[in-house]
Parts: C-alpha cells; sequence; structure tokens
C-alpha cells in the first residue's frame, strides 16, 4: 500500500481528533516562554559564579534555551495548520506570540510553509527548504554526508540560510515593536554586560537554535528527501520519552505522521502511529514490532514494543 492510499484509507479515523483548549494551548505557551526566561537566568548566574561545574551548567542551559525555542517554533508550526487550539483565530493568536519571541512572522511562516506539504523536496517550489539546496538534503547518507550534516551546524556553516530576523508589520504593528523592543534590550544588556549577552542571549539565538533546526531538517528528510511516495520521503525518530521532551517538544520525532496526516494535533501523533503500525506499509518504514490497548486519544492502538 502506498503513503497516498494509507493517508486515503485513515483520514476519516484521524479527522476530528481534539485539538487543545484555549487555556491549555495558552498555557503550554507561556510554560515554553517562561522555560528559556528562567533557563537564561540560571545560565546567567552560573557563568558569574563561574567554576568547571558552573560553566558545564552553563551549557546545559543554553543547549536547553535551543530546544524551548523548538518548542516554540513548533507552536508556531501547529498554528500555521489550525491544529495547536480549537478555534482559528486563537491559532492566529497563538502563532504570532510565539513568532514574535523568535523574531520572526507567523504569516511568512504559514505561506512559505504551506507550500512544503504541497511540493515536499522541489526546491524552487518548496519554500521551506530553498534556501537549503546547498547543503544538499537529498543525497544518500553515506558516512561523508552524516558527518557532513553532524559538523554543519557546529561550524556555523548552516546560518546564513538558517537565522532570519523578520521586524516586518506582517503579524501586525504591535507585534512589530515588541521585536524591536526585544532587539534594543539585547543592545542594551550587551552595553551593561557585553560577556552575559553574548553567553546567555546570542549564542543559543545565534548557534543553538539554528543548529537544532539544522539537524531536525536532517533528521526529518536528509536522504530521503524528494522520494515520490509519502511514505518514504519524511520519517519518524522515536526515542524515550525524556529525550522527545528535551530533544524533539511536542512529539517532533513524529514527523512521517505529520506529513501524512497533518491537520493531527501533536499531542496525539503517538496513538496515530500506533494505529497505523497495523499497516505493513507504514511498519516497514519504522522498527517496532506488536499488544492491544486504549490509547489517550480513544483510538484502539497497539503498543508495538
Amino acid at each position: 500500500m502506498s503513503g497516498t492510499e494509507l493517508r486515503r484509507k485513515y483520514n476519516r479515523v484521524f479527522k476530528g481528533l481534539e485539538r487543545s483548549g484555549r487555556v491549555a494551548a495558552g498555557l503550554a505557551l507561556a510554560s515554553y516562554i517562561l522555560q528559556i526566561v528562567l533557563a537564561g537566568l540560571i545560565a546567567a548566574a552560573l557563568l558569574e559564579r563561574g567554576g568547571a561545574a558552573g560553566y558545564a551548567g552553563v551549557a546545559f542551559a543554553l543547549l536547553f534555551i535551543g530546544t524551548r525555542m523548538r518548542g516554540l517554533n513548533n507552536i508556531v508550526h501547529e498554528c500555521s495548520h489550525y491544529s495547536y487550539t480549537e478555534n482559528k483565530g486563537d491559532n492566529i493568536l497563538f502563532g504570532r506570540i510565539a513568532a514574535t519571541v523568535l523574531l520572526s512572522s507567523f504569516t511568512a511562516y504559514r505561506t512559505e510553509h504551506m507550500t512544503h506539504h504541497a511540493y515536499l523536496g522541489d526546491y524552487e517550489k518548496d519554500q521551506d527548504i530553498k534556501s537549503l539546496k546547498p547543503f544538499k538534503l537529498e543525497s544518500d547518507l553515506t558516512a561523508r554526508t552524516i558527518a557532513r550534516h553532524v559538523l554543519t551546524p557546529i561550524l556555523g556553516m548552516h546560518l546564513p540560510n538558517y537565522f532570519r530576523v523578520d521586524i516586518s508589520r506582517r503579524d501586525g504593528l504591535a507585534y512589530a515593536f515588541f521585536k524591536i523592543a526585544m532587539i534594543l534590550a539585547t543592545l542594551a544588556l550587551a552595553f551593561i554586560d557585553p560577556v552575559t549577552a553574548i553567553v546567555v542571549v546570542l549564542v543559543p539565538v545565534l548557534w543553538v537554535y539554528p543548529g537544532l533546526n539544522y539537524w531536525a531538517d536532517c533528521i526529518d528528510h536528509a536522504g530521503i528527501l524528494g522520494r515520490e511516495d509519502p511514505l518514504e520521503s519524511s520519517r519518524n525518530w522515536i526515542v524515550p520519552g525524556w529525550a522527545r521532551w528535551l530533544l524533539f517538544p511536542r512529539n517532533d520525532c513524529y514527523h512521517l505522521i505529520h506529513h501524512m496526516f497533518p491537520n493531527v494535533p501533536s499531542q496525539h501523533f503517538e496513538d496515530c502511529h500506533a494505529v497505523l503500525m497495523q499497516e505493513p506499509a507504514y511498519r516497514r518504514v519504522n522498527s517496532k514490532e506488536p499488544t492491544v490497548q486504549a490509547g489517550p486519544s480513544g483510538i484502539l492502538v497497539q503498543d508495538w514494543s
């Protein structure tokens, strides 16, 4: 069974899965912003304290900030599909807030991202990956290619393509003003305490977060980008719950599920994956094997372990 046939078979099964309410969605968004602020304060305190343990703590805090920014980016992504929360207007509002914190534009993101689903792998039409052509995500994953993908963000070679600041008024004047205020606040901090500004603000924003985005794109599509069958042009990366919470916030590791069923809310990805594992074609591109139980989404699923 092809990915197109599988999508047709399960579209009705997965249609109408519950989205988060306004309060829950707002709290989730606020929690990511709060985690970034707290991690930044902790990093600043540890940096001032110094010592091997302190600097190790700073390094972890910077990684954590990058992952929480990934979480905000995933919220922008979900809002662009109107799957983050129940009301379309709330999706737009929360998407704009999350994008503002990331110095980007929800409106611009949504316009680009819709082409990603329509023309996945087409460097001319897929606006999400158009600028990534130099990185050759379609190349087979040889040892040399994998090493190149690992080193690219470490060396900062991805930055011109992965770091963009959008202070336009596309999301509204208030959002543009807030982004400008964030930039001015960073400049003020750099004047008062340049070391803290560089380490706690610029390193996670300019290096860690874009690097995680590059590696996420590699995990999602490297080596298979451009394949015709939807089952084979994206991949899941199933990891333990703790690693998923830290490195793949909002179930971001189920990227194949998202490309197969773009409107399914992220909290249902795990259950949908379990349902689809009953299909040989889907199971072939994944790695686990099958007990029957009721998943939290209310779908009858099998636990493949």
